[in-house]
């Protein structure tokens, strides 16, 4: 009984926890991170600001524990995605379309993200641009392998790998970037077939058959 009530006891707190992390996304993503104090947080998940100190000690804890559990969803989908596929270009191909569909189905908190990881940074204590930074650059060189592995397998040309990888993030994120500013004229059904286009047409051996 004793057990079952301790559960229960943290498992309000995890929902009291993800409900102000969930508000103060919200807010950050509307306003910008200086414009937002913890009050305006305790308004927005309707809890009393001595709530928010029980979980956080001040905005920029807040804010380090928001990236940090963003960054980590991202990865885990990503990673999951260079999985799925029958050979490294599918898999590839797959990965840009789970990473659209993350993107679009998160554009708050995925421009709160981009902004952390390749945008303009600001100053926060010591720690989470590390963190969340080789969460990021694990992506980069999963790419890699992915790369190396269609490379030695005869699907890919011999180029560098890592520079295969970090020109498709680039070319994706140039992409999705152009979607958020105009859906209509970016379609990232178009900039995938474009993608293909530009890039992997250039990369694949002459003769690769899909699998």
């Amino acid at each position: 009984m004793k057990e079952k009530r301790t559960a229960r006891r943290q498992e309000y707190k995890d929902r009291q926890r993800q409900e102000i992390m969930a508000a103060a996304l919200e807010l950050f993503s509307a306003r910008g991170y200086h414009q937002v104090s913890m009050q305006d947080i305790a308004h927005g998940a309707e809890f009393a600001v001595g709530t928010l100190y029980k979980f956080f000690n001040n905005k920029e804890e807040l804010y380090r524990a928001i990236i940090l559990d963003l960054s980590e969803k991202f990865s885990a989908a990503l990673a999951h995605a260079l999985t799925q596929g029958e050979d490294e270009y599918e898999r590839l191909v797959n990965y840009l379309k789970i990473g659209g569909e993350i993107f679009m189905a998160n554009t708050q908190a995925v421009s709160l993200y981009f902004v952390e990881t390749r945008g303009a940074r600001f100053n926060l204590r010591v720690g989470l641009d590390e963190e969340v930074m080789s969460q990021y650059d694990q992506i980069l060189e999963w790419l890699s392998k992915v790369f190396a592995s269609g490379i030695e397998n005869g699907i890919f040309r011999s180029l560098d790998p890592d520079y295969l990888a970090r020109s498709l993030d680039s070319l994706a994120c140039t992409f999705l970037f152009a979607w958020l500013d105009d859906s209509q004229k970016y379609p990232y059904e178009k900039s995938l077939k474009m993608i293909d286009e530009m890039f992997f047409h250039n990369i694949l051996v002459a003769d690769y058959v899909k699998s």
